[in-house]
C-alpha cells in the first residue's frame, strides 16, 4: 500500500499512516496494488469525504486508490445529519479512522467482486466503518459509543 501525504498534512503524517494502516487491517483489506491520497480539505463545515475506486496506471498497472480529503480544523464533536444513527466522531481522528474503514471497505468489495460478483454498497462500508471505529475507541481507551 502506498500512503501519499501531502506537505500542508506532514504534522498530522504519522498519525494518519497507523490510522489507514489500521483502517485497512481492520476491513481484511489486500494491500497490494493499492494507493491512499490523503489531502487537506478546506470546508469548516464538514469534516471530509472520499472516493474509492479502480485504476489502471500507466503501463498497465491495474490496481485501486482511495483520496480522502480531511478538514483537521472543523468543529468536532459532529455527526452525519443525512443518515439514520450516524456516528458522533469526536475529532478528527475519529473521522479518518471512520472514513478510510469506510472508502477501503469498498475496495475489498471491489477486490471480492471480481472472484464473488459482490459490488461495492453503503450499508456494509457504514457498518465497517462503524466496527472500525468502535475498535480505535478501544484501544484508545474511549468508551464513547459509536
Amino acid at each position: 500500500m502506498k500512503v501519499t501525504i501531502p506537505k500542508t498534512l506532514q504534522a498530522q503524517s504519522a498519525e494518519l499512516h497507523t490510522i489507514i494502516r489500521f483502517a485497512a487491517k481492520m476491513v481484511d483489506l489486500d494491500t497490494r496494488n493499492l494507493r491512499v491520497s490523503v489531502k487537506r480539505w478546506g470546508r469548516k463545515d464538514w469534516p471530509g469525504r472520499g472516493w474509492a475506486y479502480p485504476y489502471r496506471a500507466c503501463f498497465g498497472e491495474r490496481g485501486y486508490l482511495v483520496t480522502i480529503k480531511l478538514a483537521l480544523d472543523a468543529s468536532f464533536p459532529c455527526k452525519d445529519q443525512s443518515k439514520s444513527n450516524p456516528p458522533t466522531w469526536q475529532n478528527w481522528q475519529e473521522f479518518a479512522v471512520w472514513l478510510a474503514a469506510h472508502e477501503l471497505r469498498h475496495i475489498r468489495d471491489f477486490q471480492m467482486g471480481a472472484v464473488t460478483g459482490i459490488t461495492p454498497s453503503e450499508y456494509p462500508a457504514n457498518k465497517s466503518a462503524g466496527i472500525a471505529l468502535m475498535e480505535w475507541r478501544k484501544q484508545n481507551g474511549q468508551s464513547t459509543p459509536v
